[in-house]
């Protein structure tokens, strides 16, 4: 594919470039053309003009997403580099149990996203030797409160005493008490939203009541738990927002995460910061991500997109543009990224031009040949 994306290039560019390569035997048989050509040349020459131009035309870079955007001095975020692993955070996780004793029958499998008070398991209390027990503490809880209806108009009436009608509204109290009606309903259900993450029984089997029946996980509120060298520990506490790198390349910023820091510790040569962030399903618990902890401290400094940024034998390069449609490879250096810019050091200065997005099809372009390096121009 990328051999494809190469050859595909370097023809769309040798297209683009095509009328100034000049043709000896049509000029042979043109002479005018062949006058007209160069003449069109030395009009835009330059002998100052140095060595490694590339020539990319205007319509050439919009096709292939070329953006090109001047440099400013602009205040860059303190940002410290490390790793941080994600798990889930405290209370996300709940566990279902089975209301009654019985014969539990599943109607969730793992892996299923539920909400809450959704139905996970059903009890059949009545497949088991010995009935229902919940049947049984349902018709005490009945005829203790006939037994209150019946006495509480001879209670008003003073035919019966006050101990006899506090016996009997004792008496309800423990009957409801022993009465569950989910229990009755002998369904189990999530104590939470999340995922179904085990079956802890198996389907068909007897269980007590009480009975673990499955576990319940949410991943929509994560912990972060980033670790540095122990020499950050005082930087630690300025941290007020976090870059992540994604699994897929992306750059998620993660605001205002100061407020929610679980804080900072320090231990055996490391130092490490921790919070809760609401997840949109991008990340998962148990992986481990790259992160730069942004602190509350900028400086002015000369920064770039990561984008513009390209890598050759361990040497760092941009591509300024250095008249209309004409690029030169500079090296720079660079200094420390906040995971979506990077300070350069030296190389370039405030104003200067350079490649920000499509990098890799100017460098295409530079190293196929189809561009001669020095002096060229297309027109």
């Amino acid at each position: 594919m990328r051999k494809q994306i190469f050859v595909g290039i370097v023809s769309c560019v040798l297209v683009a470039c095509g009328h100034g390569v000049h043709n000896h035997d049509h000029d042979h048989d043109h002479e005018h053309d062949d006058h007209s050509h160069a003449a069109e040349a030395n009009e835009g020459h330059s002998e100052d003009e140095p060595d490694g131009i590339v020539v990319f035309h205007n319509e050439m870079a919009e096709r292939f997403g070329v953006k090109v955007d001047s440099i400013v001095v602009s205040p860059m975020t303190e940002s410290i580099r490390c790793s941080a692993v994600i798990e889930r955070a405290a209370g996300s996780e709940g566990v279902v149990s089975a209301p009654v004793a019985g014969i539990v029958n599943y109607r969730a499998n793992i892996g299923q996203r539920l909400g809450a008070g959704t139905v996970v398991a059903s009890i059949n209390a009545s497949a088991v030797t010995g009935g229902d027990s919940n049947k049984a503490a349902k018709a005490v809880l009945d005829a203790a409160e006939a037994e209150v209806n019946r006495l509480k108009p001879l209670y008003d009436e003073k035919l019966v005493t006050a101990a006899e009608y506090q016996a009997a509204v004792s008496a309800l109290g423990q009957a409801r008490a022993a009465y569950s009606p989910a229990a009755a309903a002998g369904q189990a259900v999530a104590p939470i939203g999340g995922t179904v993450t085990a079956l802890l029984a198996a389907d068909g089997a007897y269980v007590e009541a009480g009975t673990p029946l499955a576990s319940i996980a949410a991943d929509s509120h994560l912990t972060l738990s980033a670790r540095t060298s122990a020499d950050n520990y005082s930087r630690l506490r300025n941290v007020s927002d976090v870059r992540l790198l994604t699994a897929d390349g992306r750059s998620l910023l993660l605001s205002s995460v100061g407020g929610k820091s679980g804080g900072v510790t320090a231990s055996n040569g490391y130092a490490s910061i921790s919070f809760t962030f609401n997840n949109d399903g991008t990340f998962a618990p148990g992986s481990t991500v790259e992160a730069w902890l942004l602190t509350s401290v900028s400086e002015p400094a000369i920064a770039v997109p990561l984008t513009a940024v390209t890598e050759q034998q361990g040497e760092h390069f941009v591509y300024k543009e250095v008249l209309p449609e004409h690029y030169l490879k500079i090296p720079v250096r660079i200094g420390p990224s906040d995971g979506e810019h990077v300070r350069i050091l030296s190389g370039v200065e405030a104003g200067d031009r350079i490649v920000t997005s499509g990098v890799i099809t100017v460098r295409l372009a530079e190293s196929s040949g189809a561009i001669p390096s020095g002096h060229n121009h297309s027109h």
